[in-house]
């Protein structure tokens, strides 16, 4: 069966997911791995020097979309292929120049460079479970793309406690998150919140 752009939802693992970070950013590269090495029983991590031996042995690739303006697309086409499409592209931002990258190469899906750590295992668990990471929200106006996916979401008439799941993020993350959106809309109600979203394409 096909996979399908589905909610990432973070499900414990039988054995610790085998993980490889490719990205020529020191500073990034370290970070990305200091925060999975916390959790040794989840996830086995490693920087990918040479992407050549990646195949069905790792579970999942989080590729620096930054190495594509050294290496150009072949690398990261054959690294799709190799690893079953499971590489999940990181870049600051999906209205960056590397925006079609996702669907032109086949990725399991996009994440900010910024990423929380629950979001991070959330999104590992459900692509080495072949699910596809939920498409951005690439047109936002003034919302930063996570307060865009959460005004869309309040827009469609889910809960607090339904988005806090779907997003894989805590209650105090998506409280701040929305906060932050009504300011930078200039509301302070969901009603006005939906209203807003309707009017602009994201309900």
């Amino acid at each position: 069966m096909p996979r399908t752009r589905s909610e990432v939802t973070a499900q414990p693992p039988q054995r610790p997911l085998r993980v490889v970070v490719a990205s020529h950013r020191e500073i990034l590269a370290r970070g990305l791995v200091a925060i999975l090495a916390d959790h040794p029983e989840a996830v086995a991590v490693s920087v990918g020097a040479s992407l050549r031996g990646v195949g069905p042995a790792v579970d999942v690739v989080l590729y620096d979309l930054a190495l594509l303006d050294d290496s150009g697309p072949t690398p990261l086409r054959e690294l799709v292929r190799a690893s079953a499409g499971r590489v999940i592209g990181l870049a600051e931002s999906i209205d960056g120049p590397h925006r079609h990258v996702v669907d032109e190469h086949g990725l399991a899906g996009f994440l900010p460079t910024d990423v929380h750590a629950q979001e991070l295992f959330g999104a590992i668990a459900a692509v080495a479970a072949g699910r596809l990471l939920p498409r951005a929200v690439e047109d936002a106006g003034p919302l930063t793309r996570r307060e865009a996916e959460i005004v869309g979401l309040i827009a469609q008439g889910l809960s607090n406690d339904e988005i806090a799941a779907k997003l894989v993020i805590s209650h105090n993350t998506l409280k701040s998150h929305i906060r932050q959106a009504y300011r930078r809309i200039g509301v302070s109600t969901r009603a006005q919140a939906v209203a807003w979203a309707n009017q602009h394409g994201l309900g």
